[in-house]
């Protein structure tokens, strides 16, 4: 009886003792057969949500851009105040604040500079104030001509437009603002267009003068429009022609 009642026993622990084991794995397969699922869900969840934001500020950036696009166009500049359009100005502030911070791309950069915004204020201001003195100089001057004698100050900043502009770092904004005053962008060290180096530029020929007369470009007589002064004479020019008999017209 108690060999019976020993064996009946073990028989039950082995039972018991089998139905643990397959609970447990079963468990882990449970598990196991869940967790990829529920990890892929939430990470599909993740991009597209990811996805979802990033179009969400390429719409908002694209929309701010062509705002800024149609003020520079009105205005001639990027100087966009709070009172204006406190929106855009306070985008404005971001692109500065991202630039400053290495988080806005170079595709970005580059095309809110070419559309003329200035990314340091406080240099934007001294080249204003050094505009208004160049636009003083042409009111009391009638150009933009800066001998270092009348302003040497001025006189290199003028200077420094020409050699920026000739290496692609002025702005298209700057630029049309100089052109806007008559700036004339080459110039020779002594002053004169590169294009004369005997007479001032914009310079006319006489009409008076014989059709038919042989006369070299460099001696006719050319009239500077800027400065108003005359060079040579109808009676020196013929006196050339007369003492070199050899030139013959045709």
């Amino acid at each position: 009886e108690k060999t019976v009642e020993k064996s009946r026993k073990k028989r039950e622990d082995c039972i018991s003792s089998d139905l643990t084991t397959n609970n447990v794995g079963l468990a882990d397969e449970g598990a196991l057969s869940s967790s990829p699922s529920s990890s892929l869900t939430t990470t599909t969840g993740q991009t597209r949500k990811q996805s979802d934001d990033k179009q969400q500020e390429e719409h908002e950036w694209e929309k701010l851009f062509k705002q800024l696009q149609v003020y520079q166009l009105q205005h001639g500049d990027c100087r966009v105040s709070g009172a204006q359009d406190p929106e855009l100005y306070g985008w404005i502030t971001t692109q500065r604040n991202k630039k400053k911070t290495q988080t806005l791309s170079a595709s970005r950069m580059q095309r809110l500079e070419s559309i003329g915004l200035v990314w340091n204020m406080e240099l934007e201001e001294k080249w204003d104030n050094m505009f208004q003195k160049l636009q003083d100089h042409k009111r009391k001057c009638g150009d933009c001509d800066v001998q270092t004698s009348q302003n040497a100050t001025l006189s290199n900043w003028v200077k420094e437009q020409r050699c920026e502009r000739k290496k692609l770092d002025l702005s298209a904004s700057r630029i049309y603002r100089l052109d806007s005053i008559g700036f004339v962008w080459e110039r020779q060290e002594n002053g004169t267009h590169p294009s004369s180096t005997s007479a001032p530029p914009l310079l006319k020929i006489d009409p008076t003068l014989p059709k038919d007369d042989t006369i070299d470009d460099g001696d006719k007589i050319r009239i500077s429009s800027c400065q108003g002064s005359c060079f040579g004479s109808p009676e020196r020019i013929k006196g050339r022609n007369n003492d070199n008999p050899t030139s013959e017209a045709g």
